[in-house]
This record gives structure tokens, sequence and C-alpha cells, in this order.
């Protein structure tokens, strides 16, 4: 599952203090947060096993992957683009 996150960037158009209309930007800043790659994984059938990291790294495994994938960060911080390469890749391997 992929979701992609959005920022509003809204502006307010004035014409000699008559505010004219308000229009708003979406951009995709094209970072997810870690919790959306740690649901991937479990959704591609990985699970995290005890013992496997200290502080906020998570190591999630996979029978058919060899190795494991170290999740660092809380939940609610944006991943590293190396994260969310890493995640793609041994989600492709598990399909294989």
């Amino acid at each position: 599952m992929l979701t992609e996150t959005f920022q509003y960037t809204y502006y307010t158009f004035n014409i000699n203090g008559n505010e004219i209309f308000n229009h708003a930007i979406i951009t995709n800043n094209g970072t997810r947060k870690v919790r959306e790659l740690i649901q991937e994984l479990l959704d591609a059938g990985f699970y995290e096993f005890s013992g496997g990291g200290k502080g906020a790294h998570r190591k999630y495994a996979h029978i058919r992957y060899a190795g494991a994938v170290t999740i660092s960060g809380k939940s609610g911080d944006d991943a590293k683009p190396y994260q969310e390469k890493q995640v793609k890749q041994a989600i492709e391997v598990t399909k294989q």
C-alpha cells in the first residue's frame, strides 16, 4: 500500500484591502512517515522480531527475505529516502 503525503499552501489575494479570492496550492513533498513504511512491511507479510532494535529501531523479517529490514525513528517521523528505498526493495524481493 503506497500512500503520499501532501503539503497545502494557502494564499489570499487582496486588491486595495479587499479580499478577492483564496487559493490553495497542493504539492507532494515526497516524504512519507515511518508508520507508513512499517504498515507496508506488515501488509507484505513481514513481522517484527523481538530484540531487534534498541530505542526507536525496529527490525522486520520475512520468510522469503534474507536478512532483516531495520526501520529507525518514531512512527510520526518523516521516513528517510534510504528507508523508503530499502522497504521497496525488500517487498519486491518477497514477490519473486
